[in-house]
Parts: structure tokens; sequence; C-alpha cells
């Protein structure tokens, strides 16, 4: 792997997903067709996750509260007119 050029979001979770699978699979003797089912569980919930992850940032776009203790109203206003 090139320095610099780290690996994209959630792919950690999908490869140690595939290890843990990999490893109970060797371990434990359950069935692939269990394991498997699980893997899909556990990929859906690393996309679910990240989407959520991602998501939060343009709802929660980083402008400064006004000071009146209210998110919602902040969103709102312009920090650029001196209105």
């Amino acid at each position: 792997m090139v320095r610099g050029a780290p690996l994209g979001r959630g792919v950690w979770e999908l490869i140690l997903g595939a290890l843990l699978a990999f490893v109970l699979i060797k371990v434990t003797g359950v069935d692939r067709e269990v394991i498997d089912k699980w893997l899909y569980v556990i990929i859906a919930f690393a996309l679910m996750t990240g989407l959520l992850g991602t998501g939060h940032h343009y709802y929660f776009i980083g402008m400064p509260a006004t000071g009146n203790g209210s998110a919602a109203s902040s969103r709102h206003s312009n920090p650029c007119r001196s209105s």
C-alpha cells in the first residue's frame, strides 16, 4: 500500500468481518451458511452506519451557535449578514 493513500471509509469493518467469519468457521466448526448470513448482517450494519455517519454532516453544516441555546435556530441564521 502506498503511504498516504488510506483505504476508503468502512473498508476495515468489512475486512475484520471477513476475518471474524473465517476464524469462527475454523475454530467453532459452525456451518458456512450460518456465518454467511451473519456476514450479510455485518455488511448491512457497516453500510447503514456509514450512511448515517456521513449523512449527519449534511444536516449539521457546522455553523456556530448564536448563543441562544438553540442549535436549530443557528442553522437558519446568516453569519455574514449583520441585521
